[in-house]
């Protein structure tokens, strides 16, 4: 079928609405941690899933500590991990394999070296504050 359209923050967030919602109703534990992965890749929506994760982390609105948002990329190109530097999450990278050759047949997408990429996550962090970075 393949990618038809990417969810807007609200529709994300929405998203975590009803499922606390089922939570309380079905008498489930409540939600206390999000990952953004296995849906698509979030560097593809960046703007929207930052969003999101900032109301899931907002005190006023579901208050998750930001340790417990994670979103985890495959990392199309090592600039896209600057979209999420001062999103309030942990950044995850989904390497899937630590040699390229090996990388490039399971994640066939992918254009840039393990090397690049890796870059790319470094600088990302680096422009976080010491206290976020160890999240």
């Amino acid at each position: 079928m393949g990618k038809l359209r990417s969810l807007t923050a609200d529709e994300i967030v929405a998203q975590m609405f009803y499922a606390n919602k089922l939570c309380r109703h079905e008498g489930l534990p409540t939600i206390s941690n999000v990952v953004f992965m296995g849906m698509g890749e979030p560097a593809d929506n960046a703007q929207n899933v930052a969003r999101a994760a900032k109301v899931l982390t907002t005190r006023k609105f579901f208050s998750l500590a930001a340790n417990k948002v994670t979103i985890s990329t495959v990392a199309p190109t090592p600039e896209c991990f600057m979209e999420f530097a001062q999103s309030p999450c942990v950044l995850a990278w989904s390497v899937h394999a630590v040699r390229d050759d090996l990388r490039k047949k399971l994640v066939p997408t992918t254009k840039y070296s393990m090397v690049e990429l890796r870059q790319g996550l470094i600088d990302a962090l680096l422009t976080r504050p010491l206290n976020a970075r160890t999240c």
